[in-house]
């Protein structure tokens, strides 16, 4: 989490009386994921669920709420101070937030493993890779008769072995 660049943001669902959110978003390498609150978002949408979301940047005037200005924001207990620097007051007027404590821990592998599953993507392992490469690469193993090989593969590389009727009058590949 540390490693992952952090912003301060206003988050809240489209229907008029939904909660809203004053916390810490945290954003993956690229820019293009937003985990907050113990939710993931990709251009508003809420990755798991489907769910259209408000997110932006607080605003130093107060008037983050889109509907229903009367309800109260929940603000993150660990950015109220900072939150209080930027709209320049000394304490959050109660009648206008709640202070709560907020999830603040990014869900990025549950995440990586519902998107790949989503794709249909199955990470594969070297071992996968290396055959698929060692597989493609060598034609002329590709069009050796199939009575005439039998393929063991390991990470690194692919055996041909021929029958034993086959290598008679080959010294150097017969054992004695």
């Amino acid at each position: 989490m540390s490693a992952m660049k952090r912003k301060l943001v206003y988050v809240q669902a489209p229907e008029r009386y939904s909660p809203a959110w004053i916390g810490n978003a945290f954003f993956s390498k690229s820019g293009r994921t937003m985990y907050f609150n113990g939710k993931a978002f990709k251009n508003g949408q809420e990755i798991i669920s489907g769910d259209i979301y408000w997110i932006s940047g607080v605003k130093k005037d107060m008037t983050d709420r889109l509907f229903d200005r009367t309800r109260k924001i929940q603000i993150d207990q660990s950015v109220v101070d900072e939150y209080l620097e930027i709209v320049g007051l000394s304490e959050l007027p109660k009648s206008k937030f709640e202070v709560v404590t907020l999830n603040n821990d990014p869900p990025v592998q549950e995440i990586k493993e519902i998107e790949n599953e989503k794709s249909g993507h199955k990470p594969q392992s070297l071992y996968q890779n290396e055959w698929k490469w060692q597989r493609s690469k060598n034609k002329k193993f590709e069009s050796c008769p199939a009575k005439y090989r039998q393929v063991f593969a390991s990470s690194f590389q692919l055996l041909l072995i021929l029958p034993q009727s086959s290598l008679k009058g080959h010294s150097r590949l017969t054992s004695p």
